[in-house]
């Protein structure tokens, strides 16, 4: 048994060493199952094959399929990763509705002005019990317009500019009773 006085600088570098080594080829593995699974060129049997493969043997698998398939890993991942950059900013204009792909276009205050219109031609699907129905700060709930987006709501009375939650006069008036 050795004692950690007998433990030299070299032995604490070469202890290093291996540990880096090891970090590095399970890196390297986790890499490989990634790409492998990300390929679209290949087949489930295959990906099956690879999978057994490296996992009989592990260090000949890794570097067999570095050396068979690794120059296209990074054509794939690339691919990938604009695949999922392009999703994810259609996904924050749909949200955000930019008026870009999907999104719900138009400004706040065109919005507002639509929201105004179905509330008098009666088909507004907020239509609910006056008794639910919060109430404005004039108490008519009718005369209370609300528009409300992911982390915004807009809350005004017909004619006037709408009232945004970001704004404290908006809040310290009393304009603002609603946040989604």
């Amino acid at each position: 048994m050795r004692v950690l006085a007998d433990f030299s600088l070299a032995d604490l570098i070469i202890s290093m060493m291996w540990f880096f080594l090891l970090f590095i080829w399970i890196w390297l593995l986790i890499s490989v199952f990634a790409d492998l699974f990300r390929s679209e060129d290949l087949s489930g049997g295959a990906k099956a094959l690879w999978v057994i493969f490296v996992i009989l043997f592990p260090y000949l698998g890794v570097f067999v399929y570095l050396i068979a398939r690794g120059g296209k890993m990074h054509e794939r991942a690339l691919r990938q990763a604009q695949r999922s950059e392009a999703e994810f900013r259609q996904y924050v204009q749909s949200v955000a509705g930019a008026g870009g792909a999907g999104g719900g276009g138009g400004s706040v205050a065109e919005e507002l002005h639509r929201l105004a219109d179905l509330r008098d031609r009666g088909s507004s699907a907020t239509r609910s019990s006056s008794a639910s129905r919060p109430t404005s700060s004039r108490g008519r709930p009718d005369d209370l317009i609300q528009l409300t987006r992911p982390g915004v709501a807009l809350v005004g009375h017909r004619g006037e500019e709408p009232a945004t939650a970001s704004s404290p006069a908006s809040r310290a008036a009393g304009r603002i009773w609603s946040l989604a």
